[in-house]
């Protein structure tokens, strides 16, 4: 019997044109149904990396890493110009940490 494994793959971009028909557009509201999330292959976040971000910080950490480690599963490509920069899933792991952390700084009263 072959295993067969079914690849994810997350669109960044911020041109409506450039998602394919069946990618699963990612919203804010979509973040808090992570089940739902995980039926899912192909997903599509309008924007770019930092606004992806940005909403998933809102969630909390416990959240946001259930959901990062969900979405970037399998490749990351994101869309800008007409040009297609694929990313490995650390290289974003680490923008995403670096992305939180400083907006947890930013938050801090000190």
């Amino acid at each position: 019997m072959k295993n067969i494994m079914t690849k994810k793959i997350l669109y960044i971009t911020e041109q409506k044109s450039d998602i394919p028909e069946n990618a699963f557009l990612l919203t804010k509201n979509c973040f808090l149904d992570i089940e739902r999330l995980k039926n899912q292959n192909i997903y599509c976040w309008l924007g770019d990396m930092d606004t992806l971000v940005s909403a998933i910080s809102t969630l909390g950490v416990e959240k946001g890493i259930i959901l990062l480690n969900e979405l970037l599963d399998g490749v990351v490509a994101e869309i800008k110009n007409e040009k297609c920069i694929h990313y490995t899933c650390n290289a974003v792991m680490m923008h995403c940490c670096a992305g939180a952390y400083i907006r947890i700084v930013n938050k801090t009263n000190i």
